[in-house]
């Protein structure tokens, strides 16, 4: 998401990887998991869409990430992150010394 120039990737794969994969669920229907509807809000957010679809793209991709983000897939999405971190934080909790 950072540009090249002015911070030299270290794994351009994991970039690609990840600009891939939201391609496949925004414009080719793929099902999105709470990580990548999450991803895309920021992404949404940040003003970086032009990053990841093409200028032809732009209006079928705007729309379809709308949908995500403002959908139940997001509802959805902030659910399974908030669970993620209570399940994190009880585990931190319960392997911490003296517990």
């Amino acid at each position: 998401m950072i540009p090249h120039e002015v911070y030299p990737q270290q794994n351009a794969s994991a970039k690609h990887w990840v600009k891939q994969h939201l391609r496949a669920v925004v414009l080719g229907g793929e099902e999105p998991d709470a990580h990548t509807v999450a991803l895309l809000s920021l992404i949404k957010a940040s003003r970086m869409i032009n990053m990841i679809f093409t200028k032809g793209e732009r209006k079928a991709s705007d729309i379809k990430v709308e949908e995500l983000v403002n959908g139940d897939a997001f509802d959805e999405a902030v659910a399974q992150t908030l669970d993620d971190i209570d399940a994190a934080i009880l585990t931190a909790t319960m392997s911490a010394p003296g517990s």
